[in-house]
């Protein structure tokens, strides 16, 4: 080999190196950085054995442990759930740029996941914006409350677990809100 091909074997081999280096570079910040995003935390979730029509209803709590509860108990064959959400910095730059904040409740169900997504939807953005935006500046957050229902017929056991757009779970204090909920009949 002439020491011309050796040279410019040496800049292919290195150039290819170099790139890879930079595409693993790249990577690496994509994946390490942290992710912009909503910023909300559960603040209280409430199961309620009542039928709950709007967010002010009043709930008949179903008490931990989740487990083996009485399924007759429960009104309409449903499991009603009230979700009080805390609202920081990022989740308002977040409605400031989507106009919603999504709040899914992912579960499952039989073997079969659904999602069910609440939250600030950009009608109530719309009509709520500037208030939630002078609550956060002079409390630095704000609450924003959502209710949903599962249906519990012919069920043995439900996972649920509140997640964001971006399918992470939230927490509530420092735990993930993930909960196992079964049936004794």
């Amino acid at each position: 080999m002439n020491p011309l091909e050796y040279s410019v074997s040496r800049r292919g081999a290195r150039w290819r190196w170099m790139n890879f280096i930079g595409l693993l570079w790249v990577a690496l910040v994509v994946v390490a950085a942290p992710a912009k995003g909503q910023s909300f935390r559960v603040e209280t979730i409430k199961f309620c054995y009542n039928k709950v029509s709007d967010i002010s209803a009043n709930c008949v709590p179903v008490e931990a442990p989740f487990q083996g509860l009485d399924r007759n108990k429960f009104a309409a064959s449903n499991i009603y759930v009230l979700v009080s959400i805390a609202c920081e910095d990022s989740a308002l730059s977040f409605l400031k740029q989507t106009y919603t904040l999504p709040v899914i409740a992912s579960f499952t169900r039989n073997g079969n996941r659904y999602e069910i997504s609440k939250g600030i939807l950009q009608d109530d953005w719309d009509s709520n914006g500037d208030a939630l935006t002078n609550l956060y500046q002079t409390q630095g957050r704000f609450p924003w409350r959502t209710r949903f229902s599962i249906g519990i017929s012919g069920t043995s056991s439900i996972e649920l677990q509140i997640v964001d757009a971006r399918k992470n779970v939230v927490y509530i204090g420092h735990e993930p809100a993930r909960f196992l909920i079964s049936f004794a009949n």
